[in-house]
């Protein structure tokens, strides 16, 4: 069978995938026969409509979602040709292509040209909050007509957990029309623990440890790496604390070895050795909180003990940093 005959028989199939639902057949037909690449069949697919679009649109998507991750120029470069670059589906891919590429003012431009379309919406905000520009997210998300839109809300919080504006993210995640999405259930229970903690601290011995709380902050809106936990000056205990809080926060899993050894050191109860070691839905800040506080009255036991003939600065084991390295 000849190359055009083929073609022919390829286009019929994929009107009758068309006509029974099956699009990710049709598109496996297209690809297979090079449909898209033949000016006579690129126009007949895009006869064929797929909802508010066409075939031969869909296809193209299709094919360039393959070619985004490994080659995002020469997608873009589809994306810009004549017969394409009008369709809003197209336009929504080629944002996503110039994100991709960083190249961030030339898709906020585009998303803003296209302002009727939610996708743009969501692409300007991804853009704006990898640009680190949260008081304008804060400004385009605080429209009461996103308010029930838990992907619009999704970029406030955000936003405002980056502004370390608590009180108000908290609001957010108790609006009751988007309460139930599982990141605002989860968010408000960091939040409340988060209060605990600050009520825990102005009480606490430790009240003048800001920096540790600072930790735990950036470990809350997830900006903070486990390398950097790890390259910090902090005492070796105090990261340890950290790399559980860290492993709670991003559902990794923990170093039971080093919990272990925290919990036989600092005589934790079996209570607080096993929420350590438990896969949990929050953050307990007030757990490492209160861990923390048993971590440097043993240590500063430790140094009162020492003979005074012996300075702190000969015992490094037992300094306690107090700054972690900026990002």
């Amino acid at each position: 069978m000849i190359l055009e005959e083929r073609k022919e028989l390829s286009l019929q199939r994929v009107e009758q995938y068309v006509s029974k639902g099956l699009h990710q057949k049709a598109i496996r037909e297209c690809l297979k026969e090079k449909l898209l690449t033949d000016e006579r069949y690129i126009a007949k697919l895009s006869q064929i409509k797929v909802n508010d679009s066409n075939m031969y649109v869909i296809a193209m998507i299709s094919k360039l979602k393959k070619t985004k991750e490994n080659e995002p120029e020469e997608a873009l470069a589809i994306c810009n040709q004549e017969n394409l670059r009008e369709d809003p589906k197209i336009k929504l891919m080629k944002v996503k292509l110039l994100i991709q590429l960083k190249r961030y003012e030339e898709a906020i431009k585009i998303c803003e040209e296209n302002q009727t379309f939610e996708g743009f919406l969501l692409q300007k905000l991804k853009s704006l909050y990898l640009t680190e520009q949260y008081e304008k997210i804060i400004q385009i998300t605080s429209s009461k007509r996103y308010a029930k839109n838990h992907l619009v809300q999704t970029y406030h919080l955000s936003a405002s957990l980056n502004l370390h504006q608590w009180s108000k993210a908290y609001i957010i995640t108790l609006n009751p029309a988007i309460s139930h999405v599982a990141q605002m259930k989860e968010s408000q229970k960091n939040l409340q623990n988060y209060f605990l903690l600050r009520r825990e601290l102005l009480k606490s011995c430790l009240r003048n440890r800001t920096d540790f709380l600072h930790v735990l902050e950036r470990i809350l809106i997830t900006d903070i790496t486990k390398e950097e936990i790890e390259e910090s000056s902090y005492s070796r205990y105090e990261k340890i604390i950290f790399l559980i809080a860290w492993c709670d926060a991003k559902k990794e899993k923990k170093n039971k070895k080093n919990i272990e050894e925290l919990a036989n050191l600092f005589s934790l109860t079996e209570e607080e050795k096993k929420s350590l070691i438990r896969k949990r839905e929050s953050l307990d800040f007030l757990l490492y909180w209160k861990i923390l506080e048993k971590v440097e009255k043993h240590l500063s036991r430790e140094v009162e003990e020492l003979p005074n003939d012996i300075s702190l600065s000969e015992n490094s084991g037992l300094q306690l940093a107090h700054s972690l390295k900026k990002k």
